[in-house]
């Protein structure tokens, strides 16, 4: 799962169509914690999209989501905080 919010991210960075979503998140003037909720509406709707078809594909339990939600939200939290 982590993977795929990696690659998505990369891909967000390098693509137009998926940068002029993804900019947003960059315009923060001072990075701190809020900068991890700043996204675009479709930009957070493409990443579930994404995300159900590769816990879907991969079979990741209910379990599994929840573990790694319990560790990939602080860091990401964590990540952006000042």
């Amino acid at each position: 799962m982590d993977l795929t919010t990696y690659g998505l991210h990369r891909a967000s960075h390098r693509y137009a169509p998926l940068w002029r979503l993804h900019r947003l998140h960059h315009t923060d003037i001072d990075v701190d914690v809020t900068t991890d909720l700043r996204h675009h509406p479709l930009e957070r709707i493409l990443v579930m999209v994404v995300g159900a078809l590769v816990i879907t594909l991969a079979g990741i339990t209910p379990q599994g989501i929840f573990a790694y939600s319990l560790l990939a939200i602080p860091v990401s939290v964590l990540s952006h905080g000042n």
